[in-house]
C-alpha cells in the first residue's frame, strides 16, 4: 500500500539539501518505490512530503541512501543521529493528472 510521509527538519537550508542530494545521486540510480518528492521551507523550517509506493521502500531509501549520503555531505557538521521520523498515513488515493 501506498504511504504519504511529512517531515520537518530544523536547520536544513536549501544549499545543504541539494548537497545531500547530489550525494544520493539520483541522477545515477533514481529512488526504487518513489512516487512523488516534494522539498522546500515552510514556516521557517524545512519540509519534505513524499509518497513512496510501500513504508518498506521509504525505510530502506532512508537508511541505505538517505543517512549515508548526509553523513558524506557535511562531514563533521552532519547530526549524529538520523532526521526525525516522518509523520507517515496510508494513501487511500493519489490522483495524477
Amino acid at each position: 500500500m501506498a504511504v504519504a510521509l511529512v517531515r520537518d527538519i530544523p536547520g536544513v537550508t536549501p544549499e545543504g539539501y541539494d548537497a545531500v542530494v547530489a550525494e544520493i545521486g539520483l541522477d545515477k540510480e533514481p529512488a526504487a518505490g518513489l512516487i512523488v518528492h516534494t522539498a522546500g521551507m515552510f514556516n521557517g523550517v524545512w519540509r519534505e512530503i513524499d509518497v513512496w509506493e510501500s513504508r518498506e521502500a521509504w525505510d530502506t531509501f532512508n537508511r541505505e541512501r538517505i543517512w549515508p549520503a548526509v553523513q558524506r555531505a557535511m562531514g563533521d557538521q552532519a547530526p549524529t543521529t538520523p532526521a526525525p521520523d516522518a509523520e507517515i498515513m496510508d494513501v487511500h488515493d493519489l490522483i495524477q493528472p
